[in-house]
């Protein structure tokens, strides 16, 4: 994907118009349809400025890539156990009965977190 592509699909994912994007870069709405359009692209400054609106790299809006997000999996052995030591603890523990009622809205399918109960 190109950079025209890219900005103008980073500028309506933001809910910016090209008038709006204009004003907060600081250019005429001339020069955002330009670089939408391809016909030229921003100075440096004016790149700097975009990554930074749009929250992603000066690297990712110049190379002509697909978008993409890389997503580094992450294993910890001990994290199930935690959420069932913490789902236990929550259910078991007097703090979970002190305030105890019934239900107020019985039809409301309010629900209790459990592990695997």
């Amino acid at each position: 994907m190109i950079f025209s592509e890219k900005l103008q699909i980073l500028r309506k994912n933001k809910g910016y118009t090209q008038e709006a994007l204009s004003e907060k870069l600081g250019v005429s709405r001339q020069a955002v349809a330009k670089w939408e359009s391809g016909q030229v692209y921003p100075d440096i400054a004016n790149l700097i400025q975009i990554s930074e609106l749009m929250n992603v790299s000066v690297d990712y809006l110049v190379k002509d890539q697909d978008c993409a997000m890389n997503i580094k999996s992450y294993d910890d052995p001990d994290l199930d156990e935690l959420i069932s030591f913490r789902l236990e603890a929550n259910v078991n523990t007097y703090a979970a009965f002190m305030n105890e009622t019934d239900a107020s809205r019985p039809a409301s399918h309010d629900f209790r977190y459990e592990n695997g109960r």
